[in-house]
C-alpha cells in the first residue's frame, strides 16, 4: 500500500501497489510513477496531491522525493460501485514543463517586467548564466543554489527565440540551436 498526500500533508488515501505501477523517466520529456488500482470510493485528487517514494541515485546513495500531480485528477467509474484509478505523480522536477520561462526587462515607462517572448544572440555561457538566475531567484527550485560550469573552449554565438516556452521547451530550444 502506499499513502497519497494532499497539499497540507494529511493522508487522502491509500492505493494498493499493483503489477501495472511503473516509474517512466525519459530526458528531459517526463519522469512520472503511473499506479493503477481500483476503489469503491471515489476521491478527485487535488492539484498539488504526493507519495513519497525513495529509490537510488547511485549504487550506495538513496533518495526520497514527493512525486506530486500536477493536475487535479478524477478516477472513471466502471460500474455502479468502482472507480478506476490510474494517475501520473510527477517528479519534482517535472513542475519545469509547467513553468513559463522569461527574463526580467523594463518597458518603456521603465517598469520592469517579466518578458516572455524575447530573442538571444550570444555564448552558450551567457545563456547558461541566465538559465541558472531563473532557476535561483524567480522560481527557486531546490535549495542547493544552481551553479554553472560550462567548458568555455566553445564559444560559438547561438541564436535561439522563445515564444511564451515552459522551462523544458526552453531547454529543448537552446540545445536545437
Amino acid at each position: 500500500m502506499i499513502d497519497i498526500y494532499d497539499i497540507e500533508g494529511n493522508v487522502l488515501m491509500r492505493a494498493e501497489i499493483t503489477s501495472s505501477a511503473k516509474r517512466e523517466e525519459e530526458l528531459s520529456k517526463s519522469d512520472y510513477i503511473s499506479l493503477s488500482w481500483n476503489s469503491t470510493e471515489k476521491v478527485v485528487l487535488p492539484v498539488g496531491a504526493y507519495i513519497n517514494h525513495t529509490y537510488k541515485i547511485d549504487k550506495v546513495r538513496e533518495v526520497t522525493r514527493r512525486f506530486l500531480l500536477l493536475e487535479e485528477y478524477e478516477p472513471t467509474q466502471t460500474d455502479e460501485m468502482s472507480w478506476k484509478y490510474t494517475p501520473e505523480f510527477q517528479h519534482p522536477k517535472m513542475v519545469l514543463s509547467k513553468v513559463p520561462f522569461y527574463i526580467r526587462t523594463r518597458n518603456s515607462q521603465n517598469e520592469e517586467v517579466k518578458q516572455h517572448i524575447w530573442s538571444f544572440v550570444g555564448t552558450m555561457a551567457t545563456i547558461a548564466d541566465k538559465l541558472k538566475d531563473f532557476l535561483n531567484h524567480e522560481i527557486a527550485i531546490g535549495n542547493a543554489g544552481w551553479t554553472v560550469h560550462y567548458d568555455e573552449t566553445n564559444s560559438n554565438t547561438i541564436n535561439v527565440s522563445f515564444n511564451d516556452n515552459d522551462f523544458i521547451s526552453a531547454l529543448s530550444a537552446i540545445a536545437n540551436a
